[in-house]
Parts: C-alpha cells; structure tokens; sequence
C-alpha cells in the first residue's frame, strides 16, 4: 500500500523516511501515540486500532481534528468561501497569470 502524504506541509516532516520506519513498527499496533506529530506524516500511515496525535503547537492539533471530522470536499468548500469572502489571490481557479506573478516569486507586482 502505498503512503499518504499529508497535506501539512511542515518542517522535519517524515514522509520521506516512511519506507524506513514503517518496518520498525509491530505488526499488531493497539494505540500509537504519535507524540510530535507535527505534518502527521506518521501518524497517517501507521496501521494501529486507535491513533493519538500530540504536538505543542495546538493550532496543529485543532487542524488535524477539523480534517479527521470533516469531509474534504467541505473543507475545500469552507476554504474557497473565505477566499472570496475576503478577495483573496485564488490561483487554482485564476493562475498565477491573473495576478501577474508565478509560483516560484516570493513578490507580488501591482
């Protein structure tokens, strides 16, 4: 099966040593505690019965549990209303073109 990746981009994530540290786990997992689960990399990929995420910053704890208990066909709904609430850039229904600028520009020309 192959890994998922989470949509958090957040540093020091592991996505990339999953093929590592997958085989290091037992392979019968009742509760995996994943105890700094920033981008949750790990944690959405072990197979355990029951899965904990912790980390300090509680902004990414309260992520992860609007993503577990939320469709994310909603999410993407609830995110493109706030970008049209409040006229922000939509590069996925525009491109970088509209706003005269690319991904690769950390500037934005007016």
């Amino acid at each position: 099966m192959d890994n998922v990746k989470s949509p958090i981009n957040y540093t020091g994530g592991k996505y990339k040593l999953l093929n590592q540290l997958k085989p290091l786990f037992p392979q019968k997992i009742d509760t995996f505690v994943d105890m700094f689960c920033g981008g949750f990399n790990v944690g959405a990929n072990v197979n355990a019965k029951k899965i904990i995420a912790n980390d300090s910053q509680e902004n990414l704890v309260r992520i992860l549990k609007l993503m577990k208990n939320n469709s994310h066909i909603n999410i993407i709904e609830n995110i493109e209303n706030i970008i049209e609430k409040y006229a922000l850039s939509n590069t996925y229904k525009n491109g970088y073109q509209y706003y005269n600028t690319n991904s690769d520009s950390r500037t934005w020309r007016v």
